[in-house]
């Protein structure tokens, strides 16, 4: 691969892991609007926050592929980006706060079956 062609590709990469760092960012976000509406009891805007949600992580699911590809056909490993750990820090925080919400729902659930079951 000639020199050009592969800091080409190394800009592609870097822009791609920017993009992926601010969907992240923008994720934790999102997972904070989602429970500041399950607090609220607000159906609306969880509907909003778990449409937006939803997005992201499509938007971040082809980044990464866009990443993995890019990486090969350049043979960098984007897992040595310097940015890359603060990704997965983050991507695993929005996965605890995922589950947390998740918790929520369900058991705001189970409350409403089980009041259902009384009636």
């Amino acid at each position: 691969m000639n020199a050009g062609l592969h800091a080409e590709i190394a800009v592609a990469v870097e822009a791609v892991i920017g993009q992926m760092h601010q969907a992240v960012t923008t994720l934790q976000q999102a997972l904070t609007d989602e429970r500041r509406a399950l607090d609220a009891g607000s159906a609306d805007a969880l509907d909003e926050a778990t449409s937006f949600k939803q997005s992201l992580l499509r938007r971040l699911e082809t980044l990464d592929v866009e990443r993995k590809h890019l990486g090969r056909a350049g043979n960098i490993d984007t897992a040595l980006h310097p940015t890359w750990p603060t990704i997965v820090e983050g991507l695993a925080r929005c996965k605890d706060m995922n589950q947390i919400n998740g918790g929520i729902v369900n058991q705001r659930l189970r409350h409403v079956r089980k009041a259902l079951s009384l009636i």
